[in-house]
């Protein structure tokens, strides 16, 4: 009789033969073949390394990372042709060092009460002598209504008692002289400017800011006008039967110079008929940094305010 024991082993080898023989009836498992990888033209990093990044090519945030990008020299900045023309003229054989104009400064011609404002074509001489070429045009500035009339506005019902009072001085007024020769007869003598050299511009003087000494009529604009009660009812009376008015105007050249020359000009609006005047330049000069600070004080005390800003 067969023990309880061998009955179990026997039940334990017969199942242990019925599984064996199912795994090797089971087909095997077809893998896909492993193909070659195509070359990739991002780095590959070595053996426990962490990989590359895609954009900047640095590693992992324990790695400070670096650009691929090869860094380049800042361009040299640029500067305009006209200021290395200034401050760098060339040197030349016929470089004429008679001039007594500077870029820097105007010679004021005194004679015909016009400015010389600049001489063309700098340069340096062979042995060092900042100069200008040999017979190089120059410029000049004058002054509008000089060499004939300038309008008279006035506003009101009489004449004799006006609300307000213009007188324009407008760039399209004759300036004196008008025989050019004069000048430069005049150019040459003060500064030895070639009278061979041509005058290629006489420019207007534009009036910014003005002045009536003594009254407080003033204003940053290009007419003088009398608009206060005391200038109307003392000044213009006395300009109407002969008196001249006399005025300080502050202003420019009216053309394109290099520097910012500014000139204080004192003068007198002389009366020519009911409408019309003429102006005569007493003194003139081109203002230093000292005398446009005091003016622009003076332009900025005013009240209302004005547009000193645009000016000075």
């Amino acid at each position: 009789m067969t023990s309880l024991s061998q009955i179990n082993r026997l039940f334990c080898l017969t199942l242990s033969l019925t599984l064996s023989m199912t795994n090797c009836s089971k087909p095997p498992e077809v893998t896909e073949p492993i193909l070659p990888r195509k070359p990739s033209s991002e780095p590959v990093a070595p053996n426990n390394q962490p990989a590359p990044s895609r954009i900047t090519g640095s590693v992992s945030q324990d790695t400070p990372p670096v650009s691929v990008v090869t860094p380049q020299e800042p361009a040299p900045s640029a500067k305009p042709t006209h200021d290395i023309a200034e401050h760098r003229p060339p040197v030349i054989a016929d470089c004429d060092t008679s001039f007594n104009v500077t870029d820097d400064s105007s010679v004021f011609l005194p004679e015909n009460k016009v400015f010389v404002t600049r001489v063309m074509s700098p340069c340096i001489s062979l042995t060092g002598q900042r100069g200008h070429k040999k017979h190089s045009g120059w410029m000049a500035m004058g002054f509008p209504c000089t060499g004939g009339e300038g309008r008279i506005d006035w506003k009101g019902t009489n004449h004799a008692r006006p609300k307000m009072v213009s007188f324009l001085m407008e760039t399209s007024c004759p300036m004196a002289p008008q025989d050019l020769n004069r000048i430069k007869s005049e150019a040459w003598k003060t500064a030895k400017i070639p009278e061979a050299a041509p005058l290629i511009a006489f420019n207007p003087f534009v009036i910014q800011y003005w002045e009536v000494p003594g009254s407080e009529d003033a204003d940053a604009s290009l007419t003088v006008e009398l608009r206060s009660g005391p200038s109307l009812e003392g000044e213009w009376t006395k300009f109407v039967k002969g008196k001249p008015l006399k005025v300080f105007l502050v202003g420019r050249e009216n053309a394109w110079v290099p520097g910012n020359k500014m000139y204080g000009i004192e003068g007198e609006i002389v009366f020519a008929s009911k409408n019309r005047f003429t102006f005569k330049v007493s003194s003139a000069r081109q203002l230093a940094a000292t005398e446009l600070d005091t003016v622009k004080k003076r332009c900025e005390s005013l009240r209302p305010e004005r547009a000193c800003s645009q000016v000075f």
